[in-house]
């Protein structure tokens, strides 16, 4: 564990920009890491929390209660407006992050808490350093031409600080420094995202929505919006086809298709 945080405080220096590294600050245990890493570390850095309207309170009071110095960043609409817009997200179409969290700072360099333990696709794909393109394009592209859309402001660096480190390590240096973090993980929460998250899992959102009711009011009105304009469209899709915004609601809380959904009555468990 000691060699780990040392690692990570000698590449924060190594790295550091000039004008000092951006810090993606959630308020979840990983963010809470590498923000007193970096503090270890003595680099010069900004935490930002994106705010996506749909964070848990709880969690939110934390940040502005022990991290004050973290700066909130809010998006031009909610995202109950943007799912009006734009439909549900889903796990292969996560259009929220990209709009509540990535869209700004590009040409800066950020500290990140991505680690390979939290999921299958992270241990495959997490890398210590990456870039993110701001274009959709999927092609792959070399070094130089990463680093000239960096200098151009059509990209960022990413140091995912502790991407090697497991739940273990990240909760015994919460629990050494003895670091505040949200309630809410001793509350069986595995993680501290956006309510509603389809990266969580039935069991998790279900919980969620029975701890904050009004957000999920808030969903199945976006829903309602979405209905009503497709049915406007005269489109026939899922939701023409359900026709209800509970129902659909309890559609995209199932995870299953929309053959499998009419199969069984999910409102007992829903």
């Amino acid at each position: 564990m000691r060699d780990k945080i040392l690692t990570a405080m000698e590449i924060l220096k190594q790295y550091e920009p000039e004008e000092g590294y951006l810090l993606g600050f959630s308020g979840g245990k990983d963010s809470i890491v590498i923000y007193h890493l970096a503090k270890m570390a003595g680099v010069k850095f900004q935490a930002i929390h994106n705010y996506t309207t749909v964070g848990i309170p709880s969690v939110i009071r934390m940040i502005k209660k022990d991290y004050p110095d973290v700066v909130f960043e809010y998006p031009k609409e909610t995202m109950f407006q943007m799912i009006a817009k734009k439909g549900l997200p889903n796990r292969m179409i996560r259009w929220c992050c990209k709009y509540l969290k990535e869209s700004s700072h590009w040409g800066s360099t950020w500290i990140l808490g991505v680690r390979k333990a939290e999921s299958y696709a992270r241990m495959n794909r997490a890398l210590m350093f990456e870039y993110r393109n701001k274009s959709k394009a999927k092609k792959e592209i070399t070094q130089d031409e990463y680093e000239k859309l960096y200098d151009d402001k059509k990209a960022k660096k990413i140091i995912n600080i502790i991407v090697e480190w497991t739940d273990e390590d990240v909760w015994d240096f919460i629990k050494h420094y003895k670091l505040p973090y949200p309630d809410v993980y001793d509350n069986g929460f595995s993680r501290v995202g956006c309510i509603g998250c389809p990266m969580s899992g039935k069991a998790m959102r279900l919980k969620q929505f029975e701890m904050f009711p009004n957000h999920k009011k808030a969903y199945i009105w976006a829903i309602q919006k979405v209905l009503n304009k497709h049915i406007d469209k005269g489109l026939n899709n899922i939701f023409t086809r359900l026709g209800n915004a509970e129902l659909i609601f309890q559609w995209w809380i199932s995870g299953v298709s929309e053959e499998k959904f009419k199969q069984r009555d999910w409102r007992d468990e829903l």
